[in-house]
């Protein structure tokens, strides 16, 4: 539909083109694009521009269209790299969190995009809407260097995905506006100290603010019990006057949390120490109950016309070399064996990185609900930030 919206926009267009040059009036043209899009048309093309997609779903010849993670995080010199030696380009579409990458997807119905990278508990519902297609393991030698137990840890990964980089959820913060260290616990992102209050931000995505707030409680992250859930939904309504902002951070210079309007943050950790090379005094704490462990994949995607080019992409971003610079450049573990012994030891002795074994031990990776789960968790999600904000000590 909305490649229909596109296509019929710009036939409009161009007859209303026709119309200002024949009456001498651009605003006469407009108004006849105007009259004949459909209402249907207008509400597609305008979720279109809400979500930043592209006018123009479809790749144009000689590109590939990766749909990728704001914020810088494959290393540009790697995209070069692959467009100089397949003399290709690619167009990078940008997604600020998983529930807007869903978004996005279901606007385009899967259409404009030929690889993407997807968290490992989003690939069968993906694949099941018919937005991904099957790998062809034989255009993907470099498979052979993936850890195993990344390809199976989530249903339908080893059909749809190739594990890339995965991490793990915690705390950022400013550790120079602060009175004292941080606990390492869940407690002060729910409880934040005084100076902090009204300075918080939490992630937008509903499955991974709720998934802290149960593990915080000494619940499952995954758990559905109602009684967990509706504790979890009051943990996360008496934090509500303490946060600033439900949503994204800017992962650069002029992100929040380098200014210091944010000084505490629920963030991934490669997320955070990338942050750390714009503010010497940002950290990061995994707390001690246990957290999120979440992967990214890259898939290929089924209406892409470019199936080929695509897992050509996918193999060399795997080859062992290059995947240890990917690795490096977003401070996050590989998912390739091969990589892994060209890293430099601080990189595997950073327990930022690499959490402790028994840290990982306490901590679980988000699981596939059903969708009448979802659709209660973000009605539980929406009553949370649709709450009025009331901060007794004024801080706006």
């Amino acid at each position: 539909m909305l490649q229909f919206c596109y296509d019929t926009l710009i036939a409009m267009k161009i007859v209303g083109i026709y119309f200002a040059n024949l009456n001498g009036s651009p605003s006469r043209g407009e108004a006849f694009i105007m009259a004949h899009l459909t209402n249907k048309c207008l509400k597609w093309l305008l979720l279109a521009a809400a979500l930043g997609l592209p006018f123009g779903l479809y790749a144009k010849p000689g590109e590939l269209v990766f749909l990728n993670w704001a914020d810088n995080f494959i290393d540009p010199v790697a995209i070069t790299e692959f467009e100089t030696a397949f003399k290709i380009k690619v167009r990078q579409v940008y997604f600020e969190t998983e529930d807007k990458r869903t978004d996005m997807l279901i606007a385009s119905d899967g259409k404009g995009y030929d690889v993407a990278l997807i968290g490992g508990h989003n690939l069968q519902s993906y694949g099941q809407h018919g937005w991904l297609a099957p790998l062809e393991t034989d255009r993907l030698p470099n498979l052979q260097h993936i850890d195993p137990r990344w390809r199976n840890a989530f249903p339908s990964a080893d059909t749809y995905g190739v594990p890339f980089l995965w991490g793990t959820l915690g705390i950022a913060y400013r550790e120079d506006l602060l009175r004292g260290p941080l606990e390492a616990s869940w407690k002060p992102l729910f409880q934040p100290p005084v100076e902090q209050r009204g300075h918080v931000l939490m992630m937008e995505t509903i499955r991974y603010s709720l998934a802290v707030a149960l593990k915080a409680l000494g619940y499952s992250a995954n758990s559905i019990n109602p009684t967990e859930l509706a504790a979890a939904e009051q943990l996360l309504k008496n934090q509500r006057p303490f946060v600033k902002q439900y949503g994204a951070l800017d992962i650069g210079p002029n992100s929040e949390m380098v200014s210091g309007q944010i000084t505490m943050a629920l963030l991934y950790n490669g997320d955070a120490l990338k942050l750390r090379e714009f503010h010497p005094h940002i950290r990061f704490v995994t707390p001690r109950e246990g957290t999120l462990i979440t992967v990214d994949y890259f898939t290929v995607l089924a209406k892409s016309l470019q199936k080929e080019l695509a897992h050509a992409f996918i193999n060399f971003m795997n080859e062992p070399a290059r995947a240890a610079q990917l690795a490096k450049f977003a401070y996050y573990p590989t998912a390739n064996r091969a990589a892994e012994p060209l890293l430099p030891p601080a990189f595997h002795q950073d327990p930022d990185i690499y959490p402790k074994p028994d840290l990982l031990n306490r901590s679980e990776i988000p699981q596939e609900l059903p969708p009448r789960v979802l659709k209660q968790l973000n009605q539980l999600y929406r009553r949370v930030v649709g709450e009025p904000i009331n901060r007794p000590w004024g801080q706006q």
